[in-house]
């Protein structure tokens, strides 16, 4: 079997072009003439162009009709349209995959690329980036001319390319370029930028671009990514941004483009017959951004599809108008039986500036299906006709091929004995492309990045994160139409709850639990199927796009329910089409009788990348190590610790808009992010508790209206559980790997604590002493410090401080720690970055507006860890670059970090625990800079979408492991979440507008008794934090507390010195009121052989016990001398001999004390004291 040609011959070539491409159009010169003669000019002039006199007529008034005129059909075209269109329509109901592999057993040109990386490999020097784009590139370069003979007196050549990911035309042009440097191009500089939909940026589609980011990655700052960092050139801010940075710097002549590529395209597979209508919005947009940063007498390169439209025609005439030679071409490496043209201008003629101020007003985002860009009555005749004679050849050129194809599946695909044969025949055409177009290996050093990932850049692996091509919807047209539009009516969802929220009805925006949910669900934002409106604000006149998405859904609702719907079947099209011809009717149960199952199986996507049968629970956290890489890997670890070390991480950050989080579409550090949106928005606006850890969160959370410090709670303060349970698995990788003999932490710091100071809590009970900086602004700092050192246990809180992070700079941050006396001081710090109980369903709400909860006390973490110290941090979210850098940057700092949701945790809360273990002091400077950057716009939103560049956080061993860690979270956190509604959240049988009815509770009728009793034992019995929780001696002993400094010489009364009894069995009963007089807190505490007890109330440096050592300070004075309540309590003897510690004799320093405690010239509360001190020593 051989490839056929298809009939008709193309316009001859001549000029610029030769006729090394069979299949291309130029157009004569004659018809290409400009706008100004066909548009009648304003009379009289506008008041600007009489003031230049510059001779040109003035245009201003007629020009605002661009964008703006009546659409028309070419009627001339319309026939070759309908016949490629009936061609097409007969792949509807083939499988497409089926039909790709089909296609590449025809397609001659299958075997290029592989013989163009083998034949310029010898030696190590096979070109970069070789794909189908690349080659395609290569074949214009070398037939067209694009590159404008007068670069090389110039001695430079500047090129920008539009839509360019993953960078195949640029590696093409980088190996044309340095190829020809024997001939005309010898010694020409050559600069390049180029723009396109960002692969990092979350705000972006992942189903509208190609997220291949290897070559992105390693040529990061020469990309442009537009005002709002997502590198959508669909948006004038974009065009005027990327304007800015190229065309409108001075000195203009090195900054505008000798050659401009346009390579873009929106995936049309959903409806492949209007796919030059689909793409026609960012084609135009390529057209603008082109115009305004070419040089007078460069090229440019379009890509386009079908010639069917006026806007294809409007975009084609204003390429002929502006420059002096028209093509439109097909490279043979383009697949002949796919839509794709090339529409080349050679010699810019440039622009009047009125004229691109125009166009650039014209660019819209919903394409322009009421309007043309350019009047019909402005395109001459003899151009049209020119045009309707290409469009006409290349759809019957088109038809052609895809009839050939058709006819060979037809007959049952390429035969076995026929394979062999067109391989053969694939080779020789690869051979003589290669001799056609003369390409020549280049040296390796002229490529452009050599390497990456430890891998060659051929195009083989362009993607970081992936090994082979991310799979898209396939199967039946039907079937990817249905993907399309559920994915619209979630965005759409999505944006409309938003809007409301911002303007105060946040109802439904975050998730609460309820044991007595309501039944009812709120149509939130929801448009009817009908395309009618329940409300004014559900109108389609509301939502730009309602129109031609209503439309579309009108089309797929005439096939007997829609798969995205509501109450449809969940089974596709081509399923539904099987069973009727079987008899069966929707809605009616299998079998004979009709008895059998109604409704199809429910089919539940698997995410991550682990396979069936995986256990995909999360009991242990996953620990990452750069310290521990070998040599082959620990490249990333030294490339950022030198990039910190030398500061040059100032110029990392990229400043962009705020991005809302409803513009969450993709994460690099995530599989799939569209299950988890969408089960979060389908969920029941109240959640019933429906696991172990939901009834904890509920019963342990502080009930309305109580004070939020408040200690009389018959559980543990929420967030106590998941703290210990963290702290287990710490203490349990320190003893491991750190210090076997670890026993715990002696001082910690607590910053930003929820209500109830979880943390406080739970390491007061184990003897620590602590520090707190707290947000909470109804509560004052006297009776937060009060009330923490009430709690139960040995421990004591020193300082209580109430910060405002939203004000603060960082050397304000630093101070902070300095005062509550914790820098470099504590062993553990504790910081909550979502202390806010609200959980909102957007899935990264928090890491995107609440940033400054994470900077602000990291800062202050980093300053008041020890060496060797220990870092917990309560995230909501993982899935941002701004969170993974940060992460990144902290495994330069720790021996270890962990990510880590613990069994108390509810997974549907999507939080998590991020877990650094020994601190080695790195990443502090980085982390200062960060802060002061996120504030150097004090008017303006400040949006830094990354803390490292990309190179960073993409490496294998770092990234890999966050995915591992994000996709086992969100599949838990999806499951979790569609188990509290009583409808499923799969992709396609879930209304996002519509929440889903709430399941029933199995603790709905539980009395509160009973249903408290089952929640401690489940911390008891299940979890066993019973030790943690509530243990029976301190797991530290309890810090002396010598003076931090010397005390000003003016005393407290003698009588307000406290007395120390001596005794063998003590119960105390400390009492504190608040500062309205309410009914006093008490605790008791029990001890048995307590050799010494020393309580002090208020400014005292008193309490010294255990060993007494001057530097082993348990805490240090207040700034206004009061402690609050102090208790110090020595525990030698009996409990040291049960840990296996020898018991040490304790001392005691009188002097020390009387030189401590009284005034020199106070010689009556001197003996006071001294008698006091013989007491004691008498006592022990």
């Amino acid at each position: 079997m051989q490839a056929t040609k298809a009939n008709g011959e193309a316009s001859r070539p001549r000029g610029s072009f030769n006729a090394l491409i069979d299949r291309m159009y130029v157009f004569s010169s004659a018809s290409m003439a400009s706008f100004v003669a066909h548009m009648p000019a304003s009379d009289p002039p506008c008041d600007e162009c009489r003031r230049r006199r510059s001779g040109n007529p003035c245009i201003c008034r007629e020009v605002d009709k661009v964008g703006k005129a009546a659409p028309y059909v070419l009627a001339e075209v319309k026939e070759s349209k309908e016949r490629l269109n009936d061609t097409k329509s007969k792949l509807d109901v083939v499988d497409l995959e089926l039909w790709k592999k089909h296609t590449r057993k025809t397609e001659m040109t299958g075997e290029v690329v592989n013989e163009c990386r083998k034949r310029l490999g010898d030696g190590g020097s096979e070109p970069e980036m070789v794909t189908h784009a690349w080659c395609k590139m290569y074949e214009m370069l070398s037939c067209c001319q694009l590159i404008p003979e007068y670069v090389a007196s110039k001695g430079a050549v500047n090129t920008i390319h539009l839509c360019e990911c993953p960078g195949a035309f640029i590696a093409a042009t980088n190996h044309y370029l340095k190829q020809g440097q024997h001939g005309r191009l010898a010694r020409i500089k050559w600069n390049w930028h180029a723009i396109s939909l960002n692969p990092y940026c979350e705000a972006n589609n992942l189903n509208a671009m190609i997220d291949d980011d290897a070559f992105y990655r390693e040529t990061y700052h020469s990309w442009l990514k537009g005002a709002d960092g997502t590198g959508n050139i669909i948006s004038r801010e974009n065009i005027e941004h990327l304007w800015d940075h190229t065309s409108r710097a001075r000195p203009p002549a090195t900054t505008l483009a000798d050659l401009v590529t346009a390579d873009g395209s929106v995936d049309s597979q959903w409806d492949a017959n209007e796919q030059e209508s689909i793409t026609a919005s960012l084609h135009f947009a390529e057209l603008v951004t082109a115009l305004g940063v070419l040089a007078p007498g460069g090229s440019f390169v379009i890509k386009l599809f079908t010639l069917f439209e006026h806007t294809t025609l409007s975009i084609v005439f204003c390429i002929a108008a502006f420059f002096e030679e028209v093509a439109i071409v097909k490279p043979s490496m383009s697949k002949y039986g796919n839509s794709e043209t090339y529409a080349i201008g050679l010699r810019y003629k440039g622009i009047r500036s009125v004229f691109l101020r125009q166009l650039t007003r014209a660019v819209r985002v919903d394409g322009f299906l009421d309007t043309a860009i350019i009047p019909r009555s402005w395109i001459p005749q003899e151009f049209y006709d020119q045009y309707v004679a290409a469009a006409r050849q290349f759809a019957q050129w088109q038809e052609q091929t895809i009839k050939n194809n058709l006819n060979i599946w037809n007959e049952g695909g390429v035969r076995q004995n026929e394979e062999q044969q067109l391989r053969e025949a694939k080779r020789k055409f690869a051979y003589m492309w290669m001799q056609k177009f003369n390409i020549m290996p280049i040296s390796p050093s002229d490529r452009i990045a050599y390497w990456a990932q430890g891998k060659r850049l051929t195009g083989a692996q362009p993607n970081t994160t992936r090994e082979k091509p991310r799979q898209k919807v396939q199967g039946l047209q039907q079937d990817r139409m249905d993907h399309k539009l559920a994915y619209d009516d979630l965005q759409i969802a999505r944006k409309k709850k938003y809007e409301r929220q911002s303007n105060g009805a946040s109802m439904g925006e975050f998730f609460t639990l309820d044991y007595h949910p309501s039944s009812s669900s709120s149509s939130i934002g929801k448009r009817p199927r009908d395309g009618s409106s329940s409300s004014s604000q559900d109108t389609p006149d509301s939502n730009p796009d309602s129109s031609s998405h209503d439309s579309k859904r009108q089309k797929v609702d005439g096939v007997n329910g829609v798969s995205g719907g509501g109450d449809g079947p969940s089974y596709s099209a081509a399923a539904r089409k099987m069973m009727a011809k079987m008899g069966h009717q929707e809605g009616q149960g299998l079998g004979v009788d009709g008895t059998g199952m109604a409704d199809a199986l429910d089919v539940q996507a698997r995410q991550g990348r682990k396979g069936l049968g995986a256990d995909l629970s999360f009991e242990r956290p996953k620990w990452f190590s750069l310290l521990a890489m070998d040599d082959g890997t620990s490249d990333l670890f030294g490339s950022l610790r030198k990039d910190l070390n030398s500061q040059e991480y100032h110029n990392w950050w990229e400043q962009s808009k705020q991005m809302a989080p409803t513009s969450l579409q993709l994460s690099k550090f995530a599989t799939d992010l569209e299950p988890l949106i969408r089960a979060r928005h389908v969920a029941p606006l109240t959640l019933p508790p429906m696991s172990m850890a939901d009834m904890l969160m509920k019963e342990s959370s502080p009930p309305p209206n109580t004070p939020t410090v408040d200690t009389d709670f018959p559980l543990p303060p929420y967030g106590a559980a998941d703290l210990a349970c963290v702290l287990r698995e710490l203490k349990t990788r320190k003893q491991q790997h750190t210090n076997a003999s670890f026993s715990f932490w002696r001082s910690y710091l607590d910053l930003n604590p929820r209500e109830g100071f979880p943390t406080v809590w739970l390491l007061k009970r184990h003897g620590a002493t602590g520090r707190v900086l707290y947000r909470l602004h109804d509560v004052d700092e006297d009776t937060v410090l009060k009330r923490l050192n009430g709690y139960q246990g040995l421990g004591r809180v020193e300082v209580a401080r109430r910060v405002h992070y939203s004000t603060s700079a960082y050397k304000a941050l630093q101070k902070m720690v300095e005062d509550a006396g914790a820098r470099q001081e504590c062993d553990l710090v504790v910081m909550d970055a979502c202390a806010m109980l609200s959980h909102w369903r957007e899935v990264a709400h928090t890491e995107l507006i609440e940033r400054l909860l994470l900077i602000a006390p990291l800062v202050q973490a980093l300053n008041a860890l020890r060496s060797s110290g220990d870092l917990v941090i309560r995230l909501r979210s993982t899935v941002t670059r701004f969170t993974a850098g940060l992460l990144l940057v902290l495994s330069c700092g720790f021996a270890e970090v962990a990510i880590y949701r613990p069994p108390t945790l509810p997974h549907w809360t999507s939080e998590r625990f991020v877990i650094c273990r020994d601190y080695q002091t790195a990443g502090f400077t980085q982390m200062e800079c960060l802060r002061e950057a996120m504030f150097k716009e004090k008017l303006g939103a400040t949006f830094i979408p990354e803390t490292v560049p990309p190179h960073f956080y993409t490496k294998k061993p770092f990234i890999d492991w966050l995915m591992d860690a994000n996709d086992t979270l969100m599949d838990q956190e999806a499951k979790d979440i569609n188990a509290h509604g009583t409808s499923s959240a799969t992709k396609h049988t879930a209304d996002p507008s519509q929440p889903s009815p709430p399941a029933t509770s199995p603790w709905r009728d539980v009395p509160e008794d009973k249903r408290r009793d089952d929640c401690n034992d489940f911390l008891t019995n299940d979890i066993r934090l019973d030790d943690w929780l509530h243990p029976s001696a301190p797991s530290v002993q309890p810090s002396p507390t010598p003076a931090a400094r010397k005390p000003s010489r003016a005393k407290r009364p003698p009588e307000e010195s406290p007395a120390l009894p001596p005794t063998q069995k003590h119960e105390l009963q400390a009492e504190f009121s608040d500062d309205e007089g309410d009914t006093p807190n008490k605790r008791r505490v029990e001890r048995q052989d307590t050799n010494q007890l020393e309580e002090g109330q208020g400014g005292g440096e008193d309490g010294e016990g255990g060993e007494g050592d001057e530097d082993d300070k348990g805490g240090e004075q207040h700034d206004d001398g009061d402690f609050g309540v102090g208790i110090g309590v020595d525990d030698h003897g009996e409990e040291e001999e049960d840990m296996g510690v020898e018991p040490e004799e304790p001392q005691y320093d009188v002097e020390d004390q009387e030189d401590n405690y009284f005034d020199e010239g106070d010689d009556a509360k001197g003996s006071s004291a001294a008698g006091d001190a013989d007491d004691l020593l008498a006592a022990t």
